[in-house]
């Protein structure tokens, strides 16, 4: 990878271009190009974006090693100041680790993830101007039809983020709090949900089919001595 300062990649997260990072792309999470055009993300940018309960410390080291990912090949790292005067440890990914990572986490949000990432390598490795004006305006009426199915994307997954945090299903609470799921009571859940005005809802769960939701609402109502 090319090389990257903290000062280089502080300026690039405020989207300005540098000799380390130059911003390519800011839709679902935001794709960097290094000093020799290699395509890179920021750990905690996509940490974020994936919505991960971990913490981010813990989960990216779990994922890169997942990855078989090597420092200073597959990934960098900086210390970074924040806002409120601590420090952070930041890590600078190469797209396709990024992609590994995201496939990882085996939910909807990962998946579109994934696609997005795919999208863009596919992008910009197609990068190649039109000979004639006919080329041209198809190329700008294909880069307009990309960039709004890229916003629909984007709006779908931010419903998919807000909706997950307001409805959980049982065994989601049960991991949560790292108890068996058969402890809760879906009769119980179901039925003051609907005293609160709150129906079950159907998901689709990657790792457990169609589930029932009950919202936080009934859950904190029924079971407040749990995490929600």
């Amino acid at each position: 990878m090319g090389n990257i300062t903290s000062h280089a990649a502080d300026k690039a997260l405020m989207g300005e271009n540098t000799n380390g990072l130059t911003l390519l792309e800011n839709k679902l999470v935001p794709v960097y190009a290094t000093s020799t055009g290699e395509k890179v993300v920021y750990g905690t940018e996509l940490h974020e974006t994936l919505n991960v309960k971990s913490k981010f410390a813990d989960w990216v080291k779990n994922r890169l090693n997942d990855c078989d990912a090597l420092e200073n090949e597959d990934f960098e790292t900086f210390s970074k100041n924040l806002e409120n005067g601590g420090r952070i440890k930041e890590y600078v990914i190469l797209l396709d680790i990024a992609k590994e990572m995201a496939m990882l986490e085996r939910n909807n949000i990962g998946k579109q993830v994934r696609r997005y990432f795919i999208e863009v390598d596919k992008r910009y490795k197609e990068n190649i101007m039109p000979k004639d004006f006919p080329s041209a305006l198809r190329a700008y009426a294909d880069e307009v039809e990309r960039r709004q199915i890229a916003e629909q994307e984007k709006e779908k997954l931010q419903q998919e983020l807000d909706y997950s945090k307001d409805w959980l299903s049982i065994k989601r609470v049960a991991k949560m709090n790292g108890v068996d799921w058969k402890i809760f009571n879906w009769r119980k859940l179901k039925s003051v949900g609907l005293e609160m005005g709150y129906e079950v809802r159907k998901i689709f769960d990657a790792n457990y089919g169609e589930v029932n939701t009950y919202h936080k609402d009934v859950w904190e109502a029924c079971y407040p001595e749990y995490e929600i």
